[in-house]
């Protein structure tokens, strides 16, 4: 972010300020600057005071996201507010119409609501720091239109006024002031001068989709298990186990290299070769994401096509939290099982 060097306090609300955009010459290209972005967020606020404004505009770089900050203060009730405009290319990517993917956010409070003319508004509550649930939350309202154009609005830091954060402070900012925020029509002629995005490369009609990888882990569990809270995020699905001693997430990746790709030769190097030239990988180790005695189990498998199939299992029911178990509930061999049946190359499921 970029000091703006505004004043330091300002009051907000009161009517549409002017967006502070620099003279340029007849015939240049209209850029937003930082500090029309900050202007264009305070006139998109409810009544109430701001500091510290920030950002960065792209009069500086076109291809880097606009994006305002500043410290909001209401009614004795202070938080810091920040927005980032974005383009994405069709189609657009799921991971970002949807809530976040409870395998990694399991402390997520989360809506998606389709609104008239196509767009899709999602609002969440989560904590900072998912080892302490009950900390400081960041609220966030991600509004994407039907285009790929996106606007992200958070606060975070929600505290009294003149006081450090705390837990539990009403935050001056509601779910509705953050959609409101969103749906600003100051943000839309920024959006469209915005570079059009490089367009994303279409995955194979015969994808298995993270839905999909979900709903084969449920049908290839042991029958000991319980199987529940499936879910999937691009490239990605998990299901949550229970053998009665605790809940274990086991999530799954299916993937289509090229056979000769040098970077799988280095993973697969000293990996162990079935008899078909399918190559299998074993480790286990502490997880990646952190939680108290976490470990992940993975067994992962390439076979002679290219085609690649990792499945992991993790002793909590979700990533960044603690162990609930000493172990996963599915072992190496299970795993291996798992992750060598061909119900991994259906998509018609």
């Amino acid at each position: 972010m970029v000091s703006l060097g505004l004043a330091a306090t300002a009051l907000v609300g009161c009517g549409s300020p002017d967006t502070g955009d620099p003279p340029r010459p007849p015939g240049a290209a209209k850029v937003d600057s930082t500090q029309r972005m900050v202007r264009l967020l305070e006139a998109a606020l409810p009544s109430g005071t701001v500091s510290e404004q920030r950002g960065q505009g792209t009069e500086k770089s076109p291809a880097s996201p606009p994006s305002a900050a500043l410290s909001f203060e209401k009614d004795g009730r202070r938080s810091e507010v920040d927005v980032t405009l974005y383009r994405w290319a069709a189609p657009i990517p799921q991971f970002t119409l949807r809530c976040p993917d409870t395998a990694y956010s399991p402390y997520s409070q989360c809506t998606e609501s389709k609104l008239s003319g196509g767009a899709v508004l999602v609002l969440d509550q989560s904590p900072e720091n998912n080892s302490d649930p009950s900390g400081a939350v960041v609220f966030t309202a991600r509004l994407t239109y039907k285009d790929g154009k996106q606007v992200v609005v958070r606060q975070s830091g929600v505290r009294p006024a003149g006081a450090a954060a705390s837990v539990g402070a009403p935050s001056p900012l509601t779910r509705k002031h953050l959609s409101t925020i969103a749906a600003s029509d100051g943000w839309k002629a920024v959006l469209s001068r915005m570079p059009e995005p490089p367009a994303e490369p279409r995955t194979s009609a015969d994808a298995m989709t993270g839905t999909q990888m979900a709903a084969t882990i449920a049908s290839l569990a042991p029958s000991n298990l319980h199987v529940s809270e499936q879910g999937s995020s691009d490239g990605f699905g998990h299901a949550v186990v229970n053998d009665g001693h605790g809940k274990s997430l086991v999530g799954v990746n299916v993937q289509q290299w090229d056979r000769d790709d040098p970077r799988m030769r280095e993973v697969f190097g000293t990996a162990e070769t079935l008899a078909d030239g399918t190559r299998v990988r074993v480790d286990k180790s502490p997880s990646p994401y952190g939680g108290s005695g976490a470990v992940v189990w993975t067994v992962d498998t390439f076979h002679t096509d290219g085609f690649r199939v990792v499945v992991q299992a993790l002793n909590a029911r979700a990533f960044k939290l603690p162990a609930s178990r000493d172990k996963p509930a599915l072992g190496i061999p299970q795993l291996r099982d798992m992750a060598l049946s061909g119900a991994w190359r259906r998509t018609d499921g």
